[in-house]
């Protein structure tokens, strides 16, 4: 059962010509409409920024009852967090597109976070980005951030039930 404000805020992109470029390159496939279609999964995103990790968990179990929706992919760096400290569960849905004549089944790509994980994988892409470089010791500065985060987050999840017990 969701809450009311179980989604903060949603974000949405498509892919840009040169990322698919490059992402076929990388491939090593030709430039086609079908390599297109079956070799990038993210054409289209939405990031979904909750307030709450169960959140997450809740949504996506609302999108796999779905029946125009099918999960294709879960990577569930929440339970897995990346080695950097990125936390987030990435899900590729197929669904219907209707155009004018015809309805064709699309790939998006789905990435859930917390506010708190947003604010940390904002932050640390910004300054990994800038700086380009691999640098041991900034990289367990950025980790050990994330598991502060990480505990703070669990603190704010263990308060808001708290107060939700409270009110029953």
């Amino acid at each position: 059962m969701g809450r009311k404000n179980s989604i903060h805020q949603v974000q949405k992109r498509i892919k840009r010509f040169k990322s698919i470029v490059s992402k076929l390159n990388s491939k090593r496939l030709n430039y086609s409409k079908e390599n297109i279609i079956n070799n990038i999964q993210d054409f289209a995103g939405l990031r979904v920024i909750c307030s709450y990790t169960d959140d997450i968990y809740i949504l996506i179990d609302s999108l796999s009852r779905h029946p125009d929706v099918t999960i294709l992919k879960l990577k569930n760096y929440i339970e897995n967090p990346k080695e950097s400290g990125y936390r987030s569960v990435h899900v590729v849905i197929e669904i219907p597109v209707y155009f004018l004549e015809e309805t064709k089944k699309m790939k998006v790509e789905i990435q859930f976070r917390t506010i708190a994980m947003d604010f940390w994988a904002s932050l640390e892409h910004s300054l990994r980005y800038k700086n380009n470089k691999e640098n041991p010791e900034l990289s367990e500065k950025l980790q050990a951030i994330s598991d502060e985060i990480n505990q703070l987050e669990t603190q704010m999840f263990s308060i808001r039930n708290e107060i939700e017990n409270l009110d029953s």
